[in-house]
C-alpha cells in the first residue's frame, strides 16, 4: 500500500478579479506591504546615528546612568545650571540692547559721505 502524502497548507490566492477574493487574502497582501514598508523605515532609521560630543547637553544624558557617581551628577547639574544662566543672560542682553537700530537714515548718509 502507498502511504498517504502529507498535505501542504495552501496559501491564499491573490485577488483574482477586482471585487473578488476573500478578506483573508486581502489582509495577507496588505500585511506583506506593511511589513515591507516597516522594513524600509527601519533601514532608514538605522542610517541615522547620533554621535555624542563633549557638550553640556550630551553630558546631561549621564544623569540617567546608575554607574555615574553622585558627585559627578552634582557637578553635571551645576554645569547645566550655569549654562542655562549664561544663555539667559545672553538673551537678556540681545533683547535689551540689540533689537533696535541705533543708526538713522541721516546718520548712515553722513557715514557714507565721510
Amino acid at each position: 500500500p502507498v502511504p498517504p502524502q502529507p498535505t501542504q497548507p495552501t496559501q491564499p490566492k491573490e485577488n483574482r478579479h477586482e471585487g473578488e477574493g476573500n478578506a483573508a487574502s486581502r489582509t495577507t497582501i496588505s500585511t506583506e506591504g506593511q511589513l515591507e514598508m516597516m522594513e524600509k523605515e527601519d533601514a532608514e532609521e538605522a542610517a541615522v546615528v547620533y554621535e555624542i560630543s563633549e557638550t553640556m547637553w550630551d553630558a546631561a544624558m549621564l544623569l540617567a546612568f546608575r554607574r555615574v557617581p553622585t558627585t559627578d551628577k552634582i557637578v553635571i547639574m551645576c554645569g547645566i545650571l550655569v549654562n542655562l544662566a549664561l544663555q539667559g543672560v545672553l538673551l537678556a542682553v540681545i533683547g535689551a540692547d540689540m533689537i533696535s537700530n541705533d543708526f538713522t537714515g541721516a546718520k548712515i548718509k553722513e557715514m557714507i559721505n565721510w
